[in-house]
Protein backbone atom coordinates (compact mmCIF):
# COMPACT_ATOMS: atom_id res chain seq x y z
CA UNK A 1 0.00 0.00 0.00
CA UNK A 2 0.92 3.53 -0.35
CA UNK A 3 2.63 5.28 2.67
CA UNK A 4 0.73 7.97 4.86
CA UNK A 5 2.48 11.72 5.17
CA UNK A 6 1.87 13.53 8.42
CA UNK A 7 2.82 17.54 8.30
CA UNK A 8 2.66 20.11 10.78
CA UNK A 9 2.45 23.46 9.29
CA UNK A 10 2.24 27.09 10.75
CA UNK A 11 -0.94 29.19 8.87
CA UNK A 12 1.41 32.03 7.26
CA UNK A 13 2.99 30.39 4.67
CA UNK A 14 2.95 26.85 5.30
CA UNK A 15 6.14 26.84 7.09
CA UNK A 16 6.87 23.44 8.10
CA UNK A 17 7.01 23.50 11.97
CA UNK A 18 9.03 20.00 11.83
CA UNK A 19 9.89 17.39 9.32
CA UNK A 20 6.75 15.43 7.80
CA UNK A 21 6.41 11.88 9.41
CA UNK A 22 6.07 9.50 7.23
CA UNK A 23 3.35 5.98 8.26
CA UNK A 24 5.19 2.90 5.50
CA UNK A 25 2.21 1.18 3.42
CA UNK A 26 4.29 -1.89 3.04
CA UNK A 27 2.21 -5.19 3.15
CA UNK A 28 -0.24 -2.60 5.04
CA UNK A 29 -2.88 -2.22 2.57
CA UNK A 30 -6.83 -2.24 3.92
CA UNK A 31 -5.15 -1.75 7.47
CA UNK A 32 -6.08 0.68 9.67
CA UNK A 33 -3.44 4.20 10.82
CA UNK A 34 -3.78 6.23 13.37
CA UNK A 35 -2.06 10.29 13.36
CA UNK A 36 -2.03 12.62 16.24
CA UNK A 37 -1.41 16.54 16.70
CA UNK A 38 1.79 17.90 18.47
CA UNK A 39 2.55 20.46 21.00
CA UNK A 40 4.94 23.68 19.72
CA UNK A 41 6.05 26.67 21.60
CA UNK A 42 4.38 29.36 20.65
CA UNK A 43 1.62 27.97 18.79
CA UNK A 44 -1.98 26.85 18.96
CA UNK A 45 -3.67 23.97 16.85
CA UNK A 46 -6.54 25.79 15.02
CA UNK A 47 -7.16 22.53 12.15
CA UNK A 48 -7.49 18.65 12.73
CA UNK A 49 -7.54 16.89 9.18
CA UNK A 50 -10.75 14.99 8.52
CA UNK A 51 -8.29 11.81 7.79
CA UNK A 52 -6.37 11.72 10.88
CA UNK A 53 -7.46 8.33 11.22
CA UNK A 54 -8.24 5.83 8.05
CA UNK A 55 -6.80 2.87 6.11
CA UNK A 56 -4.01 2.17 3.87
CA UNK A 57 -4.54 2.20 0.23
CA UNK A 58 -2.68 1.49 -2.65
CA UNK A 59 -1.67 5.25 -3.27
CA UNK A 60 0.01 7.70 -0.89
CA UNK A 61 -1.71 10.14 1.43
CA UNK A 62 -1.16 13.63 3.24
CA UNK A 63 -2.43 14.26 7.09
CA UNK A 64 -1.41 18.00 7.66
CA UNK A 65 -2.55 19.52 10.68
CA UNK A 66 -2.58 23.54 10.75
CA UNK A 67 -0.90 25.25 13.79
CA UNK A 68 -1.18 29.28 14.34
CA UNK A 69 1.40 31.43 16.51
CA UNK A 70 -0.04 33.21 19.63
CA UNK A 71 0.13 37.21 20.39
CA UNK A 72 2.50 38.99 21.45
CA UNK A 73 3.26 42.04 23.24
CA UNK A 74 4.24 45.14 20.92
CA UNK A 75 7.80 46.65 20.74
CA UNK A 76 7.66 50.49 21.25
CA UNK A 77 10.87 52.48 20.14
CA UNK A 78 11.23 56.06 22.09
CA UNK A 79 13.20 59.19 20.99
CA UNK A 80 13.84 61.61 23.54
CA UNK A 81 16.92 64.19 24.32
CA UNK A 82 18.55 64.43 27.58
CA UNK A 83 15.17 65.95 29.24
CA UNK A 84 13.21 63.31 28.40
CA UNK A 85 11.27 65.22 25.81
CA UNK A 86 10.38 63.55 22.73
CA UNK A 87 12.16 64.73 19.30
CA UNK A 88 10.48 62.18 17.22
CA UNK A 89 7.42 60.11 16.42
CA UNK A 90 7.49 56.61 18.54
CA UNK A 91 8.02 53.75 16.39
CA UNK A 92 5.67 50.47 17.18
CA UNK A 93 6.57 46.75 16.46
CA UNK A 94 3.21 45.23 16.36
CA UNK A 95 3.39 42.03 18.46
CA UNK A 96 0.14 39.73 16.75
CA UNK A 97 0.81 36.36 15.44
CA UNK A 98 4.24 37.27 16.43
CA UNK A 99 5.42 35.24 19.92
CA UNK A 100 8.65 34.22 19.69
CA UNK A 101 9.25 35.80 16.50
CA UNK A 102 12.61 38.15 16.70
CA UNK A 103 12.46 41.94 16.91
CA UNK A 104 14.80 44.89 15.57
CA UNK A 105 15.06 48.19 16.44
CA UNK A 106 17.11 50.90 14.86
CA UNK A 107 18.20 54.48 15.66
CA UNK A 108 16.93 57.20 13.21
CA UNK A 109 18.86 60.77 12.40
CA UNK A 110 17.51 63.41 13.64
CA UNK A 111 18.95 66.88 12.10
CA UNK A 112 20.75 68.57 15.37
CA UNK A 113 20.58 65.93 17.52
CA UNK A 114 23.16 63.52 17.79
CA UNK A 115 22.20 59.78 19.98
CA UNK A 116 23.44 59.89 23.72
CA UNK A 117 22.23 56.63 24.87
CA UNK A 118 20.21 53.95 23.91
CA UNK A 119 18.42 52.03 27.15
CA UNK A 120 16.69 48.92 26.27
CA UNK A 121 17.30 45.94 23.76
CA UNK A 122 17.09 47.20 20.85
CA UNK A 123 17.31 43.63 18.99
CA UNK A 124 15.29 40.59 20.73
CA UNK A 125 12.51 38.17 20.54
CA UNK A 126 8.82 39.14 21.07
CA UNK A 127 7.24 38.16 24.91
CA UNK A 128 3.86 38.13 26.45
CA UNK A 129 4.20 41.71 27.30
CA UNK A 130 5.11 44.95 26.08
CA UNK A 131 8.62 46.01 25.43
CA UNK A 132 10.29 49.34 25.13
CA UNK A 133 13.63 50.96 23.94
CA UNK A 134 14.66 54.41 24.55
CA UNK A 135 16.70 56.16 22.48
CA UNK A 136 18.26 59.54 24.14
CA UNK A 137 19.72 62.47 22.20
CA UNK A 138 21.78 65.43 22.95
CA UNK A 139 21.75 68.67 21.16
CA UNK A 140 24.59 69.52 18.72
CA UNK A 141 25.31 73.20 19.28
CA UNK A 142 27.36 73.40 15.96
CA UNK A 143 24.26 72.71 14.01
CA UNK A 144 21.42 75.70 12.92
CA UNK A 145 18.33 73.99 12.81
CA UNK A 146 15.84 75.72 10.59
CA UNK A 147 12.26 74.45 11.16
CA UNK A 148 10.44 73.68 7.47
CA UNK A 149 7.26 74.98 6.93
CA UNK A 150 4.02 73.96 8.09
CA UNK A 151 1.86 71.38 6.52
CA UNK A 152 -1.52 73.47 6.08
CA UNK A 153 -4.57 71.32 7.28
CA UNK A 154 -7.25 71.11 5.11
CA UNK A 155 -10.36 72.29 6.63
CA UNK A 156 -13.53 69.93 6.84
CA UNK A 157 -16.51 71.24 5.30
CA UNK A 158 -19.35 71.32 8.17
CA UNK A 159 -22.34 70.17 7.69
CA UNK A 160 -25.54 72.03 7.65
CA UNK A 161 -27.52 71.85 10.31
CA UNK A 162 -31.11 71.02 10.46
CA UNK A 163 -33.53 73.05 12.09
CA UNK A 164 -35.26 71.43 14.87
CA UNK A 165 -38.94 71.03 13.97
CA UNK A 166 -40.29 73.63 16.47
CA UNK A 167 -43.11 71.81 18.88
CA UNK A 168 -46.62 71.91 18.41
CA UNK A 169 -48.10 74.53 20.84
CA UNK A 170 -50.28 73.26 23.20
CA UNK A 171 -54.33 73.79 23.05
CA UNK A 172 -55.25 76.56 25.29
CA UNK A 173 -57.84 75.12 27.56
CA UNK A 174 -61.05 76.44 28.27
CA UNK A 175 -61.60 78.19 31.41
CA UNK A 176 -63.89 76.88 33.25
CA UNK A 177 -67.22 79.65 33.55
CA UNK A 178 -67.32 80.60 37.61
CA UNK A 179 -70.12 80.23 39.49
CA UNK A 180 -72.40 82.61 40.39
CA UNK A 181 -71.68 84.39 43.43
CA UNK A 182 -74.56 83.47 45.85
CA UNK A 183 -76.56 86.58 47.51
CA UNK A 184 -75.25 87.01 51.13
CA UNK A 185 -78.67 86.88 53.41
CA UNK A 186 -79.70 89.78 55.33
CA UNK A 187 -78.40 90.19 58.70
CA UNK A 188 -80.77 89.99 61.79
CA UNK A 189 -81.70 93.20 63.53
CA UNK A 190 -79.71 92.87 66.84
CA UNK A 191 -81.66 92.98 69.78
CA UNK A 192 -81.82 95.78 72.46
CA UNK A 193 -79.96 94.09 75.46
CA UNK A 194 -81.46 94.54 78.54
CA UNK A 195 -80.84 96.26 81.46
CA UNK A 196 -77.41 94.32 83.18
CA UNK A 197 -76.19 94.69 86.61
CA UNK A 198 -72.66 95.79 87.33
CA UNK A 199 -70.78 94.35 90.17
CA UNK A 200 -70.68 97.44 92.40
CA UNK A 201 -74.31 97.87 92.32
CA UNK A 202 -74.87 94.31 93.46
CA UNK A 203 -74.69 93.35 96.96
CA UNK A 204 -73.88 90.21 98.04
CA UNK A 205 -76.69 87.87 99.21
CA UNK A 206 -76.50 85.10 101.98
CA UNK A 207 -78.38 81.92 102.05
CA UNK A 208 -81.68 83.42 102.81
CA UNK A 209 -81.12 86.75 101.01
CA UNK A 210 -82.82 88.50 97.60
CA UNK A 211 -80.31 89.61 95.15
CA UNK A 212 -81.23 93.31 95.39
CA UNK A 213 -79.92 96.31 92.55
CA UNK A 214 -79.60 99.52 93.91
CA UNK A 215 -79.47 102.62 91.82
CA UNK A 216 -76.34 104.84 91.67
CA UNK A 217 -78.03 107.68 92.78
CA UNK A 218 -81.02 108.57 95.10
CA UNK A 219 -84.17 109.53 93.78
CA UNK A 220 -85.27 112.80 93.91
CA UNK A 221 -88.34 113.95 96.03
CA UNK A 222 -90.79 116.47 94.45
CA UNK A 223 -88.79 119.58 95.91
CA UNK A 224 -90.53 120.90 99.12
CA UNK A 225 -91.93 124.51 99.31
CA UNK A 226 -90.41 126.24 102.03
CA UNK A 227 -89.99 130.09 103.38
CA UNK A 228 -86.38 130.35 101.43
CA UNK A 229 -87.74 128.95 98.01
CA UNK A 230 -91.04 130.90 98.44
CA UNK A 231 -90.57 132.95 95.50
CA UNK A 232 -89.99 130.31 92.92
CA UNK A 233 -93.49 129.01 93.68
CA UNK A 234 -93.19 126.87 97.46
CA UNK A 235 -95.35 127.67 99.90
CA UNK A 236 -93.65 129.02 103.42
CA UNK A 237 -94.10 127.22 106.66
CA UNK A 238 -95.20 130.28 108.64
CA UNK A 239 -98.68 129.48 107.76
CA UNK A 240 -99.61 132.73 106.00
CA UNK A 241 -102.84 132.64 103.96
CA UNK A 242 -100.45 133.24 100.77
CA UNK A 243 -101.48 130.48 98.10
CA UNK A 244 -98.56 129.06 95.84
CA UNK A 245 -99.06 125.45 93.22
CA UNK A 246 -96.23 123.52 93.23
CA UNK A 247 -96.09 120.93 90.14
CA UNK A 248 -94.74 117.77 90.79
CA UNK A 249 -91.28 117.04 89.72
CA UNK A 250 -91.68 114.58 86.36
CA UNK A 251 -88.40 112.19 86.36
CA UNK A 252 -86.94 111.19 82.96
CA UNK A 253 -84.09 108.45 82.20
CA UNK A 254 -81.43 109.04 79.92
CA UNK A 255 -80.47 107.08 77.27
CA UNK A 256 -77.12 107.50 76.68
CA UNK A 257 -74.45 104.46 78.46
CA UNK A 258 -70.99 104.05 77.79
CA UNK A 259 -71.45 100.19 78.33
CA UNK A 260 -74.17 98.10 77.32
CA UNK A 261 -73.87 96.25 80.63
CA UNK A 262 -74.17 99.80 83.05
CA UNK A 263 -77.56 100.53 84.03
CA UNK A 264 -79.24 103.39 83.11
CA UNK A 265 -78.67 106.26 85.32
CA UNK A 266 -82.26 107.77 86.02
CA UNK A 267 -81.51 111.72 85.64
CA UNK A 268 -83.95 114.11 87.47
CA UNK A 269 -85.13 116.83 85.90
CA UNK A 270 -88.07 119.29 88.06
CA UNK A 271 -89.47 121.78 86.36
CA UNK A 272 -90.43 125.15 88.34
CA UNK A 273 -93.31 124.25 91.24
CA UNK A 274 -96.53 124.99 90.38
CA UNK A 275 -98.54 122.95 92.51
CA UNK A 276 -99.29 122.88 96.61
CA UNK A 277 -96.99 121.11 98.22
CA UNK A 278 -97.39 117.42 99.40
CA UNK A 279 -97.84 116.56 102.83
CA UNK A 280 -94.53 114.92 104.58
CA UNK A 281 -96.48 111.80 105.44
CA UNK A 282 -97.47 111.05 101.53
CA UNK A 283 -93.79 111.95 100.10
CA UNK A 284 -92.31 109.37 102.83
CA UNK A 285 -95.30 106.92 101.05
CA UNK A 286 -94.45 108.24 97.33
CA UNK A 287 -90.51 107.67 98.64
CA UNK A 288 -90.55 104.14 99.84
CA UNK A 289 -92.96 103.14 96.58
CA UNK A 290 -90.77 104.70 94.47
CA UNK A 291 -87.51 102.48 95.75
CA UNK A 292 -89.81 99.53 96.46
CA UNK A 293 -90.17 99.80 92.84
CA UNK A 294 -86.71 99.17 91.63
CA UNK A 295 -85.93 96.29 94.04
CA UNK A 296 -85.97 92.59 91.96
CA UNK A 297 -86.96 89.63 93.71
CA UNK A 298 -85.20 87.03 93.17
CA UNK A 299 -86.69 83.48 93.69
CA UNK A 300 -86.01 81.79 97.00
CA UNK A 301 -85.91 78.02 97.19
CA UNK A 302 -88.10 76.64 99.82
CA UNK A 303 -86.94 74.11 102.21
CA UNK A 304 -89.46 71.70 104.60
CA UNK A 305 -88.29 70.66 107.64
CA UNK A 306 -89.18 67.12 108.72
CA UNK A 307 -90.29 66.00 112.53
CA UNK A 308 -87.37 63.20 113.25
CA UNK A 309 -88.42 62.63 117.15
CA UNK A 310 -89.86 59.19 116.60
CA UNK A 311 -86.30 58.45 114.75
CA UNK A 312 -84.17 59.24 117.55
CA UNK A 313 -86.43 58.07 120.43
CA UNK A 314 -86.40 54.73 118.78
CA UNK A 315 -82.53 54.57 118.60
CA UNK A 316 -82.80 55.63 122.35
CA UNK A 317 -84.63 52.48 123.14
CA UNK A 318 -82.26 50.24 121.27
CA UNK A 319 -79.16 51.56 122.73
CA UNK A 320 -80.26 51.36 126.09
CA UNK A 321 -81.41 47.56 125.66
CA UNK A 322 -78.21 47.03 124.17
CA UNK A 323 -76.32 48.66 127.63
CA UNK A 324 -78.80 46.52 129.93
CA UNK A 325 -77.68 43.12 128.18
CA UNK A 326 -73.91 43.93 128.31
CA UNK A 327 -74.38 44.94 132.08
CA UNK A 328 -76.48 41.32 132.48
CA UNK A 329 -73.80 39.15 130.40
CA UNK A 330 -70.87 40.64 132.77
CA UNK A 331 -72.85 39.77 135.82
CA UNK A 332 -72.87 36.33 134.35
CA UNK A 333 -69.76 35.74 133.90
CA UNK A 334 -68.55 36.94 137.58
Amino acid sequence: AGDVVVEHIDENGNVPLESPEVLDGREKLGENYTTSSKVFDNYDLISVPSNATGTFISGSQTVTYVYRRRDAGDVIAHYVNTAGIPIESDEILDGTRSLGLPYATAAKVINGYSLYLVQGAETGVFSSGRIEVTYIYKKDPSVIVIPGPLTPVTPINPSPINPINPINPLTPVTPVNPSTPTTPTTPTTPTTPIRVATPSQITIPGRDEDVVIRPTRPLATPSIATSSNTSRGGSGSSGSNTTSTVRPGKATVNNNTTSMNAIEKPVIVTDEPKTPQPQKAQLSKDTTKSISDTRVALSVPKTEDKDATPVYGLMLIMSSALAVLCIFKKRRTE
